[in-house]
């Protein structure tokens, strides 16, 4: 379009501003995020849903994981400059039932004394 007044044509400027997502941090084109993992899945391994930049995904959680495990998700990232996109990371955190759960707290009582581990209320 004519300029102002009749003159040239000239560029339109156009800010954009990416507004922060709580649930991710960003590490150059990578982004990491922690996921809560029912008891369970942590010790059976399973399929968990989990954010990404570009929709949920389904995970797969490795039988026995740990809280700190983390896991890899190439490409779910942040998009790059040149094309592709950066990974995603997954910190993956244990999660208790609530309320506790008495028939969990017998079996890991039970369990604990067969090992010689101290646990529960008297340790």
């Amino acid at each position: 379009m004519p300029g102002l007044g009749g003159g040239p044509p000239g560029d339109l400027l156009i800010e954009i501003t990416v507004i922060p997502d709580p649930r991710f941090t960003l590490k150059g084109d990578d982004i990491h995020l922690e996921a809560p993992v029912p008891l369970a899945m942590a010790v059976l391994g399973g399929r968990l849903q989990v954010p990404t930049p570009s929709g949920a995904v389904m995970v797969r959680v490795p039988p026995w994981s740990s809280s700190g495990t983390v896991l890899r998700l190439r490409g779910k990232g942040y998009p790059k400059r040149g094309g592709g996109h950066g990974d995603a990371y997954v910190t993956l955190h244990i999660h208790l039932p609530s309320p506790p759960d008495p028939e969990l707290e017998s079996l890991l009582r039970r369990w604990a004394e067969a090992k010689g581990e101290t646990a529960g209320r008297e340790a």
